[in-house]
């Protein structure tokens, strides 16, 4: 079998074995994911969210705007987190919102 190269001389089957092991890492089951929005909800209040109740508890329905507002407000953090908690677990598909 010959062997076939990607971007800077390594595998593809190296390649796709990473790419998976990366998008697996991102996958967050539904309540992992609740919990890392409000955690990020509490992180980013006073950059993010300061008109919110700083108690406010976030809710599944909640968590697009949540991730739009750390995409537009959080800087590079806000905005690696929210990739993070849209990622939707087993399907690759993302939560719908808008982001």
């Amino acid at each position: 079998m010959a062997s076939t190269t990607g971007p800077r001389g390594s595998s593809l089957t190296c390649m796709k074995v990473l790419s998976k092991l990366a998008k697996d890492a991102l996958e967050l089951p539904p309540a992992q994911r609740l919990a890392l929005a409000q955690q990020a909800f509490e992180r980013f209040h006073s950059r993010c969210f300061w008109f919110m109740r700083r108690d406010a508890q976030i809710t599944e329905q909640e968590v697009p705007y949540i991730c739009e507002r750390l995409r537009a407000d959080g800087g590079r953090p806000g905005f690696l987190l929210a990739a993070q908690i849209l990622a939707s677990p087993q399907d690759g598909t993302r939560i719908e919102g808008k982001v």
